[in-house]
């Protein structure tokens, strides 16, 4: 008797949620209320729904690009959904429409259509370009809209180191920005290279492809400190001995900047004097440049400034008492071939009123001077990048035009005697 019962109340409810499911809600949509904003990637449904009555939501279904079912709701309090969905520009999207009670049960619905402007992983595709840097490539796009999670990834046609056989090998990727200005690091020894470039929607499909042939990656390669040579024309750098006073620092000097030593090794040499085996400049020095001189003409790729890493104890030369404001905040780099007539290569520039955690030299003391706290850490440079035209120079000048001023705070420890010191320079020219 027991299941008998069971039996007689399972098809009660199933005759129950069958006469919910005929059932439809007694209203309709207001055509009056519905109206359409196309938007980047979708459009902007408006509606105005009458207060004080049964409707709880409006409902709205649709089939988006990918040719699946979209439901979405809107509250009686609210005035607008976003239809979402949509790379490519529509015309005449279906659209059908319901109002909805407390229960869910809906109404007659009401047939619409609206139309969608392209999304911005649609639009960017025709502005981007990709143009030719050392050791890869650039790039570039524009886009008008607001970005909403777009992508784009970079692929290079080569052979695939696993299946020895030729395929698409993904490189990197980044954002969609209104002002995109990507450097993808390339290695390749192909003279020339195909670059596939895929955009990509905020819910991960790829939306449209660019192929560009005949990209040259253009590597570089360091230029040998033996065959460099470094001067001092306009008589700008402090040269020190070895210092047997503490109050005086010892072993400065131009010299200094080609050595090798890109981290401060050379304090390690003989702790027990104040020496320091690195560049300062002499007062006054702003405007102040170096010499380089290759032994012969070589196209210059781009230029390493390098910061000493400091202690915990600072350990630095009279009267650099904190880093920071000795080190260059504006720099540029001229080529030339008769010392006379010099043409502009690079110019790096980081405003004075910049965090300090954004700066070219900002790190964390190594610790104490040691062997291995300066094996462990990593060099800090700046890089100063300088045209793939093909011009071959002879000499590199390195002109140092401001300071970094972070002792606002206290006039002691600031920089006002215009003193500029680094470690080291490095040059590196187009491999042959």
């Amino acid at each position: 008797m027991k299941y008998k019962w069971l039996s007689i109340l399972f098809l009660w409810g199933a005759w129950a949620a069958c006469e919910d499911d005929a059932a439809v809600f007694d209203a309709s949509v207001p055509a009056e209320g519905i109206t359409f904003v196309p938007v980047s990637g979708g459009a902007v449904m408006r509606y105005a729904l009458p207060k004080n009555t049964d409707i709880y939501a409006v409902r709205v279904r649709y089939v988006n690009e990918q040719g699946e079912e979209q439901m979405k709701d809107g509250s009686v309090y609210g005035d607008s959904l976003v239809l979402s969905g949509f790379n490519a520009p529509r015309q005449e999207v279906a659209a059908r429409i319901t109002v909805v009670d407390r229960n869910n049960v809906e109404s007659d619905p009401r047939e619409c259509t609206f139309s969608t402007l392209p999304s911005a992983a649609f639009a960017v595709a025709d502005s981007i370009r990709v143009e030719n840097v050392w050791n890869g490539l650039m790039l570039k796009a524009n886009y008008e809209g607001m970005p909403a999670g777009e992508g784009i990834d970079i692929f290079r046609v080569g052979i695939n180191p696993f299946t020895k056989e030729r395929d698409t090998l993904f490189l990197s990727n980044c954002k969609v920005a209104q002002r995109l200005n990507q450097f993808v690091q390339v290695e390749s020894e192909e003279d020339e290279n195909t670059i596939v470039v895929k955009t990509v929607d905020a819910n991960g499909y790829y939306v449209r492809t660019r192929v560009f042939t005949g990209v040259k990656i253009l590597a570089t390669e360091p230029y040998p400190r033996t065959k460099l040579a470094v001067s001092d024309p306009g008589n700008f750098s402090e040269e020190r001995g070895s210092s047997d006073d503490w109050s005086v620092a010892g072993q400065l000097g131009i010299k200094y900047l080609i050595d090798g030593d890109v981290k401060g090794y050379g304090r390690l040499k003989n702790r027990e004097l104040n020496d320091f085996y690195t560049y300062m400049t002499k007062a006054d020095s702003k405007n102040s440049y170096v010499v380089l001189t290759l032994a012969e003409p070589k196209v210059i790729a781009n230029v390493r400034l390098y910061a000493m890493l400091r202690t915990n104890s600072g350990n630095l030369p009279d009267p650099v008492v904190n880093q920071e404001d000795y080190l260059p905040s504006h720099v540029k780099v001229f080529g030339s071939n008769d010392m006379e007539h010099w043409d502009e290569l690079a110019d790096f520039y980081q405003p004075i009123d910049s965090e300090y955690e954004n700066i070219w030299s900002c790190h964390s003391s190594i610790g104490d001077l040691t062997e291995d706290n300066l094996n462990r850490a990593d060099p800090v440079f700046m890089t100063l990048t300088c045209p793939t035209d093909g011009t071959e120079y002879k000499y590199v000048k390195v002109q140092c035009l401001d300071h970094f001023d972070y002792s606002t705070w206290n006039d002691q420890f600031r920089n006002f005697r215009n003193i500029f010191t680094y470690q080291e320079l490095e040059v590196y020219v187009q491999k042959d």
